[in-house]
């Protein structure tokens, strides 16, 4: 028996969608960020199962689409991420020797700003971190094992 199934995804920009001037991480030009809809469907027989569709942001300049998180708290939200599809290289533009100013936040049509990321944090400090406080864990458990035997010992006169 054949069983054929597919999956696709596809991106449809949102009318009236938030868009917002920044710098892009894949071609590393200031460009113009669309918000758009992004479908992604599976199915079986030529015919879609299943079907959810997400809000994401898509450079204006190489049309990469970066993941959009809505969360309560805008400082938590993480830096976007490349999503799908080629980048193209560019000349990075020239750099000034001043020190640049942070730039205000954008603005959506509506007139709200829109959040800028969270910086990304440390994953390899915070993993370095768990691993020594597991060892000082062990190291004290190591410890208590070593006195309670000894202890024993004592109390065996040997």
């Amino acid at each position: 028996m054949w069983f054929l199934f597919h999956g696709k995804t596809r991106t449809q920009a949102v009318a009236g969608g938030r868009t917002f001037d920044e710098r892009c991480p894949a071609c590393d030009v200031h460009a113009r960020f669309h918000e758009v809809a992004v479908t992604t469907s599976a199915g079986a027989f030529f015919v879609d199962v299943a079907a959810a569709t997400d809000q994401a942001f898509r450079c204006g300049a190489c049309g990469e689409v970066f993941d959009l998180r809505d969360r309560d708290d805008a400082a938590a939200a993480p830096p976007p991420t490349p999503r799908t599809g080629a980048s193209v290289s560019r000349p990075a533009p020239p750099r000034s020797r001043t020190v640049p100013q942070p730039a205000p936040l954008p603005t959506s049509r509506t007139g709200t700003p829109i959040p800028r990321p969270a910086p990304p944090r440390d994953l390899l400090a915070s993993l370095q971190a768990e691993a020594a406080q597991r060892d000082a864990a062990a190291a004290q458990r190591d410890a208590a094992i070593d006195a309670e035997l000894a202890a024993l010992k004592r109390k065996l006169g040997k």
